[in-house]
């Protein structure tokens, strides 16, 4: 694992760079993008979008430099050890510190998280391509296939993976499952709809943490304005600044119009699950709403029975809690299934799980579906298996 390595028939040859070098330089450029970004004004991120192939012509020479410099780092396997050794260690103080949903909240489906993994996956696949093929390496090759695989699996999850609850009463099939996170709907007077989510969801935010978004010419900073006694967020505090309306009264008063006011902050107060409220500015009317997020599902689900008033007790053990059945919009199938509370069973490839029933008519189901969790315990397995040859061939050239 250390540097000195033959070089011939690198795509970029140049000058060894040391793994202490390599670190420093991957950890600057990583944080001077990442805090570039987020300072850089809404106009310069949109111009960057927009002609982003121009920009990219004027910095090819600097890119060029930058990624001959990377392919060393990323084929270092100091390096490469660094950065799983940093990933694991995220994933484990988050798997042990928080619930799943928030895990993947707060933890897994930031950019930070993301783009470590990304890094993590490119320099596997750069070591891998660039040691020797042959029997002595096969361990470490086993190691990078499953550590790409794995990572393909955790992507899959983050991307993919849904966890939420139906409330099912009898005679009213439902399909709109209310997922764990929160998120705040703004409906401009165009029409035009933007879902915020809202990353606190159901833990308290810090003191004095907001939230920025933009939506055209509206600038909103979210903040948390509840008043206590709940899980996460019942109420949002709004400050909202009308960029277009700012920028006409600016020409208004440098053409002499000072009728016109300044153009200040409105503040709004958003209550949870409340329905959409009217939001005013600049004479336009627009709409806003805070509420859970949802997701259609690809089928209905109904339920048939919840219990009776009274179950005698040489039947209750015996007896499911309740039973629901799914339909497809085709009507190509129906599945049933007996629900008892708090076991889970695994159907239309969901994990569904009953929660509550409030006999003999109303039920609350869990629904979750992971779609590389099956992708990722392969990955684990052929990353494990990597370890066990590499330590069986150290015992073996120690002897």
């Amino acid at each position: 694992m250390n540097d000195q390595r033959p070089r011939h028939g690198l795509p970029f040859a140049i000058t060894p760079l040391y793994p202490g070098r390599a670190l420093v330089l991957f950890a600057l450029l990583y944080v001077c993008s990442a805090v570039a970004w987020a300072n850089f004004a809404d106009s310069v991120r949109s111009d960057i979008k927009t002609y982003w192939l121009a920009f990219f012509a004027l910095g090819l020479p600097v890119v060029l430099v930058v990624l001959r410099m990377l392919w060393l780092l990323l084929v270092d396997g100091w390096f490469v050890a660094a950065i799983f050794a940093s990933f694991a260690g995220v994933v484990a103080v988050a798997s042990a510190k928080l619930p799943l949903d928030a895990a993947y909240s707060n933890v897994y489906r930031t950019f930070p998280f993301v783009a470590l993994g990304a890094v993590l996956a490119c320099a596997s696949a750069a070591s891998a391509l660039y040691l020797p093929w042959k029997r002595s390496r096969l361990p470490r090759l086993v190691f990078h296939a499953g550590t790409i695989i794995a990572l393909a699996g955790a992507f899959t999850s983050i991307a993919g993976r849904t966890s939420g609850s139906l409330t099912l009463s009898k005679g009213r099939p439902e399909s709109l499952l209310i997922l764990e996170d929160r998120v705040l709907t703004v409906v401009t007077q165009d029409g035009r709809w933007t879902r915020i989510r809202i990353p606190w969801g159901k833990t308290a935010p810090a003191p004095g943490q907001t939230l920025d978004a933009s939506i055209g010419a509206l600038r909103l900073q979210i903040q948390d304005d509840s008043s206590g006694g709940g899980p996460g967020p019942s109420a949002l505090r709004l400050t909202v600044t009308d960029g277009a309306d700012a920028a006409l009264r600016g020409n208004a008063r440098q053409g002499g119009q000072a009728s016109l006011p300044s153009a200040g902050k409105h503040v709004f107060k958003v209550l949870f699950d409340a329905g959409f409220a009217p939001m005013e500015i600049g004479g336009k009317t627009h709409r806003v709403a805070f509420g859970p997020a949802t997701v259609e599902l690809p089928f209905e689900v109904s339920l048939e029975y919840a219990g009776d008033d009274y179950i005698a007790p040489s039947a209750s053990a015996a007896a499911p809690d309740a039973s629901i059945s799914l339909a497809y919009p085709s009507g190509a199938r129906v599945e049933t299934a007996d629900l008892k509370i708090g076991v889970p069973l695994t159907l239309a490839g969901y994990r569904v799980t009953l929660l509550s029933v409030e006999r003999p008519t109303k039920v609350i189901v869990s629904f979750s579906r992971n779609p590389g969790m099956t992708t990722l315990l392969v990955g684990l397995i052929v990353l494990a298996a990597g370890a066990l040859l590499a330590a069986r061939d150290r015992l073996l050239r120690k002897r």
